[in-house]
């Protein structure tokens, strides 16, 4: 999706860019990147991913989302993938008639489970972690309206819930214990849980599980 909206000659902002892969993926469709994510850790990271041949082209900082330091009008097209937006920061930096393309992790992923363990939805566990922050978590709707309100057109919005797989039970603890679940993975403590999922999950291409996407594309007026 990112790519039908990235010209040969635009400079994109990626916004909590991790370790930097998938913006250096699409590094061929467009002139100059920028990455940016608050965690020191993965901007050393995407900077060791980063190509040679690349070092002219894209490079990446420490920066929160909450705060951009860029002049305003700086990019053509904004991206992010899976991490907290401002609307107010996206706008302020993107060009007139420029794109921002956004995925987030929706309502359902994990969904099965979440559902053996008894802790609801993913959407309303980040619900609730970031209104007792005291920084609500905007709904999907509140989203393109607050974009709305920033002179910006919506261009597309959607939601997919996938189906998906782990291939082996090594795989399916080292993502129990990696993900940010409601309670940390306990194997001993949360034994009867954690069978209640297999006994439902497993099947002849691993133990199922649910991909939950959101889509966002808007385009400053």
């Amino acid at each position: 999706m990112a790519r039908r909206f990235l010209r040969p000659t635009d400079r994109v902002l990626d916004v909590g860019t991790g370790g930097g892969e998938l913006f250096i993926e699409l590094a061929d469709a467009y002139a100059e990147g920028v990455g940016v994510d608050n965690n020191p850790d993965m901007v050393r990271t995407a900077n060791r991913n980063r190509p040679g041949s690349l070092r002219d082209r894209i490079s990446f900082d420490v920066m929160d989302g909450r705060a951009l330091t860029f002049d305003a009008d700086s990019f053509d097209v904004l991206l992010t993938r899976n991490t907290r937006f401002w609307p107010e920061q996206i706008v302020s930096v993107l060009r007139r008639g420029g794109y921002f393309v956004c995925q987030q992790v929706g309502e359902h992923m994990s969904q099965p489970i979440l559902d053996a363990f008894g802790w609801g939805t993913s959407g309303a566990y980040w619900r609730r972690v970031f209104a007792d922050q005291g920084d609500p978590l905007l709904s999907r709707d509140e989203i393109s309206a607050t974009f709305a309100a920033l002179d910006c057109h919506i261009v597309a919005t959607g939601h997919i819930d996938n189906r998906a797989w782990f291939c082996d039970l090594e795989s399916l603890v080292f993502y129990m214990k990696a993900a940010p679940f409601p309670e940390a993975f306990d194997p001993a403590a949360h034994l009867e849980p954690f069978n209640r999922y297999l006994a439902t999950a497993a099947g002849p291409r691993g133990y199922e599980t649910t991909e939950s996407w959101d889509l966002l594309v808007v385009q400053r007026r």
